[in-house]
């Protein structure tokens, strides 16, 4: 049914668009998994709308994956745990003055 996609990337990874909403969904007698991602463009006012199937076992290597994208990502802020930019810094909210 499916055929499983080279989903390896290149670093840095570029984001050509941010989801405002995400849903996960499960077909119990396919076993198929579904995420759907929305965008909404509110000055346009246009709503986009992509789905994407994917067996268990591409389910299982997607998790392992993010797994360890999240594990190698931003060190937080020792004071206010928000991610920290490796080039800038951040301006921390628990900083007073």
């Amino acid at each position: 049914m499916f055929d499983p996609p080279d989903i390896d990337s290149q670093i840095p990874v570029h984001a050509e668009f941010k989801v405002g909403e995400m849903s996960l969904k499960h077909d119990a007698e396919s076993d198929v998994f579904t995420i759907v991602a929305k965008m909404k463009i509110l000055m346009m006012g246009l709503e986009w709308t992509s789905p994407f199937s994917f067996k268990r076992s591409q389910a299982e290597e997607i998790s392992e994956r993010s797994i360890n994208v999240v594990a190698a990502g931003r060190k937080p802020c020792p004071l206010c745990t928000a991610p920290l930019d490796p080039r800038t810094g951040h301006f921390c909210v628990k900083v007073n003055g």
